[in-house]
């Protein structure tokens, strides 16, 4: 009897290791969000798998820069044709960055980008 509780606890517990994800597998990040009204005088970390993008009304008309084009690029808003996608910035080496970004009507946004 001790037998087959044993047995059924080792088998019990080798289906439950079965059933885990295995570890070590890549695991896409999030980009980081920001709104609009969140840019101004704001820092954001990204790193080169978490850039920044920004939720922006009519994304395709915003521009944007970066002091230091080393540390991070603006990628613009673009439309496929079946979808929008928002601006924002790429991690493009490890330090910080003055970055602006200027909406259709002319306002620009002033912040920092640091890239890790």
């Amino acid at each position: 009897m001790l037998v087959a509780v044993l047995l059924g606890m080792f088998l019990s517990s080798c289906g439950a290791r079965d059933a885990e994800p295995a570890t070590g597998s890549p695991q896409a990040l999030p980009p980081v969000i920001a709104e609009v009204a969140e840019l101004d005088g704001s820092t954001f970390e990204i790193t080169p798998a978490q850039p920044l993008v920004v939720n922006a009304p009519d994304p395709t008309k915003w521009t944007g820069e970066a002091s230091d084009d080393s540390v991070a690029e603006f990628v613009p808003g673009e439309d496929d044709g079946s979808a929008l996608f928002n601006p924002g910035f790429k991690a493009k080496g490890s330090g910080s960055t003055d970055a602006t970004m200027t909406a259709p009507d002319g306002t620009v946004y002033a912040f920092t980008i640091v890239v890790r």
